[in-house]
């Protein structure tokens, strides 16, 4: 806007610097009034580091001002010759905070403090000029507009770069010394791009850089103190140019300074966000990021794209890392004491014991209904259930274990005239929860016996009855039970045929129409065939199972010389159709299949 001549005044036979308006009698109202601001502003400051102001006045259409003459350089001469000493640097940073203080006690803002406007005499004293842009605190001079751009891109405060006017205040002339001073440390300014605009977007949106990594020789004190005069926003600056000044005096005196460096993290999170991905994502602003953040960004866009892949290829590892993790303990769920359920758990668990090296047990239960709970809730890793209990979709069969019948016994006393016959006799059925019990119940109801018409009695098909004996009995149990056997066998009890077996099994698709044959029974010679309804004895577990458990517990019972005693046969086994088996257990059926059957897995499908 101005000139600057220098000058001599007559009067007093001195030399003046005389300032004028380079556009002389053109000049524009606003550049008069920015004029005639700066010399006013300046005029009212009396301070050794502020320049001096002697007359304001008018000759031939030009208007000029005259003020002190500082022989010597200015800051901006010096900086251009590289980085300063810090202690150098701090000194003149010092004595500008000093000048600057005055000024806003005296309520002027500068608002364009740059290396330029800060002369050095030959005592090696800053004089600080040019309060062309100066503002009155408090009021608003009339020279500029709300959202109008004061200053000199590099050197501007962020507020000054959005052209937030009336946020100009302190803090403002604050940024402006921190960053003189990093310029006099580094050699150059915080912010520099090729055009003023991109300039102005880093000051609004960029962090700094870190002094140390252009100058490293600066000490870690006096980069904290530019660092907290250059934040972005003024709350966090230093609250007074006088504050500064002190700051500036302790570090010179080699005192701990009160400022506080960044955390690590917190230097993290500013780098970070100046990624434009992540800057967009969250909300800010990035412009012109650095080569460094323009990789990061690659990287994250690489990670991001990936991640369907690890996250699929990572779950798949992880799904069969932890199929093939045997639980430390595992409990098989069996039935009543002495019961056949509860003797054949027991064999399960001493030949899968030979397997594996976790402990394995077999828990005595209250039956079917029982071991599905405890199969449910995660209270057992393998249970003994009846067909009719598989009605979970959390339940998986690991294999059909034997082969149940409905045993109807009557005491060999008694005239037997169909279910009617038992109205008020004492009837044994399975313990309370078995599935024993859960099939006489079936029985029951299609034959329209109402359970509170008999006499009920839990009684356990391992057990002999006790005193007094029960009149009659439906027992599920396996066609050869020991128990049975001996009733049969010292003639107490007769054993008879289900009436209407085909029909309940129609009813009930879990039963199905069996037949007890002499055999089973081979010192007993009532009966040639009894027809009955059945049941499955299947051992299964939960859907969560892992892999390696079936497999284990299948090779115990089907693996090495002899398969678990009393169990089907494998040949047997894989003929059931349409179980819910668990899927290591239907491939152990098939993989065996294929072995006994080498031509047929050769065979094209159909």
């Amino acid at each position: 806007m101005g000139v600057v001549y220098l000058a001599r005044q007559a009067s007093l036979e001195r030399p003046v610097a005389l300032k004028m308006i380079r556009d002389g009698s053109l000049a524009s109202p606003q550049e008069l009034a920015r004029f005639q601001t700066e010399a006013r502003s300046a005029a009212r400051l009396q301070h050794p580091n502020i320049v001096k102001i002697y007359q304001l006045g008018h000759h031939g259409g030009h208007s000029y001002f005259s003020m002190d003459y500082i022989p010597g350089s200015d800051l901006a001469k010096k900086i251009a010759l590289g980085p300063m000493d810090p202690y150098q640097a701090a000194q003149y940073a010092r004595q500008i905070a000093d000048a600057i203080s005055h000024a806003h006690e005296h309520g002027v803002v500068h608002r364009d403090l740059k290396p330029a406007n800060v002369l050095v005499n030959l005592q090696d004293q800053v004089v600080v000029t040019d309060f062309g842009l100066a503002k009155t605190m408090g009021t608003e001079s009339g020279i500029t507009e709300t959202g109008a751009t004061l200053g000199t891109p590099s050197y501007m405060s962020p507020e000054q770069a959005g052209g937030k006017t009336q946020e100009h205040a302190e803090p403002t002339d604050i940024y402006a010394i921190g960053a003189i001073l990093f310029a006099m440390l580094a050699g150059r300014p915080p912010f520099s791009a090729p055009s003023p605009m991109q300039t102005l977007m880093q000051v609004l949106h960029q962090a700094p850089p870190r002094l140390r990594t252009i100058a490293p020789w600066t000490p870690v004190d006096l980069q904290t103190i530019v660092e907290k005069c250059l934040a972005k926003q003024p709350s966090k600056r230093y609250p007074s140019a006088r504050g500064l000044a002190d700051e500036l005096d302790r570090f010179l005196q080699h005192q701990p300074i009160e400022a506080k460096p960044p955390k690590a993290w917190q230097r993290a999170i500013q780098w970070m966000l100046r990624i434009p991905i992540i800057a967009a994502l969250s909300g800010h602003r990035s412009s012109d990021p650095s080569p460094a953040h323009r990789w990061a960004q690659r990287g994250l866009i690489a990670i991001f794209a990936l991640i369907p892949f690890f996250w699929f290829f990572g779950t798949s590892w992880y799904r069969n890392h932890k199929q093939q993790v045997l639980p430390e303990s595992i409990q098989i769920a069996g039935g009543a004491a002495g019961g056949i359920y509860q003797e054949v758990a027991q064999q399960l668990a001493e030949r899968l014991t030979e397997h594996v090296p976790s402990q394995v047990v077999a828990l005595p239960t209250e039956g079917s209904a029982d071991n599905l709970q405890r199969l449910v809730s995660g209270q057992v890793q393998l249970a003994l259930l009846q067909s009719s209990s598989i009605q979970s979709g959390e339940v998986l069969v690991v294999t059909p274990l034997y082969q149940e019948a409905l045993h109807l016994l009557v005491r060999s006393d008694l005239t037997w005239q169909g279910f009617p016959s038992l109205k008020g006799r004492r009837l044994a059925v399975g313990p309370l929860n078995s599935g024993s019990r859960q099939a006489a119940q079936w029985v029951l109801d299609f034959h329209g016996i109402d359970p509170s018409q008999l006499d009920l009695l839990p009684w356990d098909p391992g057990q002999l009855p006790g005193e007094p004996p029960a009149d009659a009995a439906l027992l599920m149990i396996k066609p050869g039970a020991s128990t049975i056997a001996r009733l049969l066998g010292n003639q107490s009890y007769r054993l008879l045929s289900i009436p209407d077996a085909l029909e309940i099994t129609e009813e009930q698709p879990a039963l199905r129409v069996v037949e007890i044959q002499r055999f089973d029974y081979p010192n007993n010679s009532q009966f040639d065939a009894i027809t009955t309804v059945g049941a499955t004895a299947f051992l299964t577990c939960s859907s969560r199972a892992p892999n390696r458990l079936v497999e284990e517990t299948l090779e115990a019972i089907y693996g090495g010389n002899s398969r678990l005693p009393g169990i089907l046969p494998l040949e047997k086994a894989q003929q059931f159709r349409g179980l819910p088996l668990h899927p290591a257990a239907r491939a152990f059926f098939d993989a065996r299949s294929d072995t006994e059957n080498p031509e047929d897995s050769k065979a094209p499908p159909k």
